[in-house]
């Protein structure tokens, strides 16, 4: 049988796979010292992203990788299967095409436990309005401090980056922001 580090040190380096996630059920973090129960914490949180990159590949198999006419159908259809309402399961949508494309290194990141979804939400949020090859590249300069920041630094990072990236995009949502104020 494995020991618990070697079960954590094969999710936190290599990744979340079906297999480690039937080592880190078994493991029973009360027999473990205060050290290895804070790591068996983060191996689910890595294992967590895992399951959601499986969950938000197979929402895009429902809803397929680009908007069409039937959209509203599959939106509600997802909404029934999920409890959603229909706005969550668009934004879900939203998000799963977005990580098939442009913001693809951010899903990979996700997949093998090296970002959370949460990071990855506020990271297409931030990125929505840009155009796939800005999204992307802001998504290249902002992903590796993903895994070590919380959400609001990370969303400050990514929203630098943007300025950096697209400023003319930040001055007019700030000039929309301020007309609609």
């Amino acid at each position: 049988m494995a020991t618990a580090g070697s079960v954590v040190d094969a999710v936190l380096e290599d990744g979340p796979s079906p297999e480690t996630m039937i080592q880190l059920r078994d493991l029973d973090p009360a027999t473990l010292d205060e050290f290895d129960r804070v790591r068996v914490l983060q191996a689910w949180e890595a294992a967590r992203g895992w399951v959601e990159a499986q969950g938000l590949s197979a929402l895009l198999a429902v809803a397929g990788p680009v908007a069409v006419d039937v959209d509203d159908w599959v939106r509600e259809e997802v909404a029934a299967a999920l409890t959603l309402s229909g706005v969550t399961a668009q934004g879900r949508i939203d998000l799963a095409r977005a990580c098939r494309t442009r913001l693809s290194t951010a899903a990979d990141a996700l997949a093998v436990g090296r970002m959370s979804y949460l990071h990855l939400r506020t990271l297409a949020v931030e990125t929505v309005d840009l155009s796939d090859a800005d999204a992307s590249a802001v998504c290249e300069r902002v992903l590796p401090k993903a895994s070590e920041q919380t959400l609001g630094r990370w969303r400050a990072t990514i929203r630098r980056a943007v300025h950096r990236l697209a400023p003319v995009t930040v001055e007019a949502a700030h000039a929309d922001a301020c007309t609609r104020r």
